[in-house]
């Protein structure tokens, strides 16, 4: 009994069991609890533990290994082939996709309308809010000028400026970059700070009034007309309506959704609203973007 059981002696040293088999020493990691004696059986846990790979993460294998004094060598060696279970046998759900970085950033926004509205949407909301809804968004983004524009531009009245000041900035400031996003690409005053309106908020709303509305010389196709038989266009061109612009309206009202009254403010908010469709959009809001609006532009500036 005493030789059979030297035949496999085991020693346990710092953690670690060795396993003495005709002459051969094998290690493996083995919990100091798991050896015991028990009558004339001696019970050690053997944990075998694969490697692990970047790629191809494997769960740890357990087996057990029984060595006593009627199990030979045989047996043992046996055991451990058994454990090296070959990699197929590896559920596929154990191993991470290695083709996806943990910390992979987001993906950047297309420089594009519909990128523009999706960041500006989702970032400008409340008393921040730009447009009222996602068509109002898309329809004003179309007069945007796109040039040599990117995402990353803190300055220009362009597109790009925009997604820049309607990502991040928007995201944790809204109250100052919402209004960077916005149509007029700046705080309406008499001397914009220049962010994306180009440092006049008359170039962006006079873009959009005129590509919502068109202009004497470029008028819409059809020459629409609204309900009381006039025109839609409510500028000669782009250099009338900046002239009118910048000399005669109200810049001391803040843009916003709710804008109402004789101010730029006003204005450019419903030329938003004609740019969604010439019917019935621009037939209803031109009259209200002109030097002498009607509708909701007519009377005192609000708020």
């Amino acid at each position: 009994m005493r030789e059979q059981r030297d035949d496999a002696k085991s020693d346990v040293v710092a953690g670690r069991t060795k396993l003495r088999i005709k002459g051969r020493t094998s290690r493996a990691f083995v919990p100091q609890r798991g050896y015991r004696l028990h009558g004339s059986c001696e019970l050690q846990w053997f944990r075998q533990t694969r490697i692990v790979t970047a790629m191809h993460l494997r769960s740890l294998l357990v087996t057990i290994a029984l060595v006593s004094c009627n199990h030979d060598n045989a047996a043992v060696d046996a055991a451990v082939r058994d454990a090296a279970v070959p990699d197929a046998a590896v559920p596929d759900a154990a191993v991470p996709d290695a083709a996806v970085p943990i910390d992979a950033p987001p993906d950047a926004v297309a420089l594009d309308c519909a990128g523009y509205c999706a960041e500006i949407q989702a970032n400008c909301t409340g008393e921040n809010a730009q447009y009222p809804d996602l068509a109002h968004c898309m329809s004003t983004c179309a007069s945007f000028a796109v040039g040599t524009s990117t995402i990353d531009d803190p300055s220009g009245n362009t597109l790009g400026c925009r997604i820049h000041y309607a990502g991040t900035p928007a995201r944790t400031a809204p109250a100052t970059h919402c209004v960077h996003a916005g149509p007029g690409g700046d705080l309406i005053t008499a001397t914009p700070p220049a962010f994306c309106s180009g440092g006049d908020v008359c170039a962006s709303f006079c873009a959009l009034d005129i590509r919502a509305c068109g202009s004497t010389d470029t008028p819409l196709p059809d020459d629409p007309v609204d309900e009381t038989g006039n025109p839609l266009f409510q500028y000669g061109d782009m250099a009338d309506c900046m002239r009118v612009c910048d000399d005669f309206y109200d810049k001391t009202h803040a843009y916003s959704t709710t804008a109402v009254g004789n101010s730029l403010a006003c204005r450019l908010f419903q030329a938003t609203e004609a740019a969604i469709a010439v019917t019935p959009n621009a037939a209803t809001y031109c009259s209200a973007t002109g030097m002498f609006p009607t509708g909701s532009c007519a009377g005192t500036a609000m708020p």
